[in-house]
């Protein structure tokens, strides 16, 4: 059944005409997976970030490794190749399907996606 929200929000994303899919009943689990997959990767690559984040650790205990191992994993091509194509499928309702290429690229626009994503669990409204 397609539904579509009252207040559209609307993009373009690498050329392909998008809106933000309305929220469903389950964003929680959504989100959740989300966020499983992230600790999942800071588990394998950066255990202690893992650690520092699951407990809520202050910014100031974190080590300069450690904080740019926040970030690292966007350089890593196959699992940040899941894991934005995961956020925009669950948040973005696309006119065509992107093709599996492009979740790879090095100038996909993340910043489109995350933006999205906001919209999508409400965390930034209209």
């Amino acid at each position: 059944m397609i539904s579509k929200r009252i207040t559209q929000i609307e993009g373009t994303f690498m050329g392909t005409k998008f809106f933000v899919k309305p929220v469903p009943i389950n964003l929680d689990d959504i989100d959740e997976t989300q966020r499983q997959m992230l600790l999942g990767w800071y588990q394998e690559n950066h255990p202690t970030v893992k650690e520092k984040l699951e407990s809520g650790a202050d910014i100031d205990s974190f080590s300069d490794e450690e904080l740019l191992g926040i970030s690292a994993w966007k350089k890593d091509v196959e699992f940040r190749s899941k894991y934005i194509k995961y956020l925009a499928e669950s948040c973005m309702q696309f006119e065509k399907a992107i093709p599996e290429d492009n979740w790879k690229r090095d100038d996909l626009p993340y910043s489109v996606v995350k933006e999205a994503w906001d919209f999508f669990t409400e965390r930034r409204v209209v």
